[in-house]
């Protein structure tokens, strides 16, 4: 059987700042880690014809979203629409956003659970996987048309039960301002300071960025997003590739100096050579997976790239809320 990894655990393979013995790893997860590292360099070296040239003209920012002046409202009215339900695995909570709200704005909103007390029919605690809770962006349809995006917030819940009783406290925020780094190709060589990680700025081009950490990387905590020099954004390029259309989406991901330069050096690796190379890689690392002794973080985007836009909250709207919970499943 296939192992999938699962989409939570994947940051955590990229950006894991420490050695993990070989050994911890079934055949399988060494597979899968040398695919990331793989992977790493296929996007260093995106086709031509996968990236977009064509901007979008109604481009919006997330710091110029006018959702911004309104968080508190927004906030308010995804709380007032909040309802929950229940599955064989799942305890959720079901809201949705205000109309005309656009979906870059939705994703500005944060949910976390905070604390919850929930029993079962026979008064039994119902355990919630903090570790695995999600959130997902959808769209609510009325007569085949989307109306409105809708928040679904899941929580695993390892208790059985036919009812469950108690309440979820759960926090909303949304950020109320920004701080934005821009980075262009005449910034190569210089040093930034992005949410309080100190970067040089090594290479910018037609569609990545690549910025050396001063220490190892532990976290990606800010966004970014690829401009052409009026600060319009990329629409995404769809191409027929193996009987199918795809495109590329937005990433990030961080390896080694060492895996750095070697890639940036040999740029037309035959799939044999890359392979030889990423084994060679881990052996030579006293059979270590070398996960993230990451001090290269490559930020990418789908266009043609005059500049890069770093940003993250400067400061957070925050409101918490207590839903009661009375449901049954059977």
């Amino acid at each position: 059987m296939k192992k999938i990894i699962p989409p939570f655990i994947l940051p955590f393979l990229l950006l894991l700042p420490v050695l993990i013995k070989a050994q911890n790893f079934s055949k399988e997860d060494v597979d899968f880690i040398k695919w990331v590292r793989k992977s790493a360099y296929t996007k260093m070296y995106t086709n031509d014809s996968m990236i977009s040239k064509t901007v979008d003209p109604a481009t919006i920012l997330p710091w110029q979203s006018p959702a911004l002046k309104n968080t508190d409202a927004i906030i308010d009215s995804l709380h007032a629409t909040i309802k929950s339900d229940v599955s064989s695995e799942y305890i959720s909570l079901y809201g949705l956003f205000p109309k005309g709200i656009i979906k870059q704005d939705c994703d500005l909103f944060k949910t976390e659970l905070i604390s919850y007390s929930i029993v079962n029919e026979k008064n039994q605690k119902v355990q919630i996987d903090t570790g695995k809770v999600s959130v997902a962006i959808g769209q609510y349809y009325k007569n085949n048309e989307p109306v409105r995006y809708t928040l679904d917030f899941k929580l695993p819940k390892h208790t059985e039960g036919k009812t469950y009783k108690g309440f979820i406290e759960y926090e909303i925020s949304a950020p109320a301002e920004f701080n934005t780094v821009t980075i262009t190709k005449s910034d190569i060589g210089k040093k930034y300071t992005i949410n309080n990680h100190v970067f040089t700025v090594i290479a910018f081009t037609k569609n990545y960025v690549a910025l050396k950490a001063d220490s190892s990387i532990k976290n990606i905590d800010f966004d970014f997003s690829g401009t052409d020099a009026a600060n319009k954004k990329y629409k995404q390029k769809f191409v027929q590739m193996e009987g199918y259309k795809t495109a590329l989406g937005k990433s990030s991901f961080v390896i080694s100096e060492e895996m750095y330069t070697y890639y940036i050096n040999h740029p037309k690796l035959s799939d044999e050579e890359l392979n030889t190379y990423i084994n060679d890689y881990i052996n030579n690392h006293e059979r270590e997976l070398v996960v993230g002794e990451a001090q290269i973080l490559v930020i990418q985007d789908i266009g043609y790239m005059e500049k890069m836009f770093c940003y993250w909250p400067a400061s957070l709207k925050k409101k918490r809320f207590k839903q009661e919970i009375d449901l049954r499943y059977f």
